[in-house]
């Protein structure tokens, strides 16, 4: 897995005969488990299957096509992120004591 997110940096973007003799000179050191190129683009395209936004599109009264993203898509991704944790309160909050 970590291998197959290596190759899909952008600086690490090389051309398949590139990746093909990187993964065998990693075969022939003695690497276990080295992914087949296949095996990469696989979990490459699910990579993106996960991370992608849902566009949606709607047709208007006056057949005007209106396009818009998946806010669950969008909500899905914000918590996706560790660095925005620490900001978010989930409400209700459960507390001790009881008031009306």
């Amino acid at each position: 897995m970590k291998l197959a997110l290596f190759f899909s940096q952008q600086p690490f973007r090389f051309p398949n005969p590139i990746n093909k003799a990187i993964l065998r000179l990693l075969v022939d050191i003695g690497v276990n488990d080295v992914p087949t190129l296949h095996m990469i683009k696989k979990i490459q395209k699910h990579a993106v299957n996960l991370c992608q936004i849902t566009i949606r599109s709607l047709k208007t009264s006056t057949e005007k096509v209106v396009h818009y993203n998946s806010i669950a898509d969008t909500i899905r991704l914000e918590l996706a992120k560790p660095q925005i944790w620490e900001y978010l309160n989930f409400y209700p909050t459960l507390s001790e004591c009881v008031s009306e």
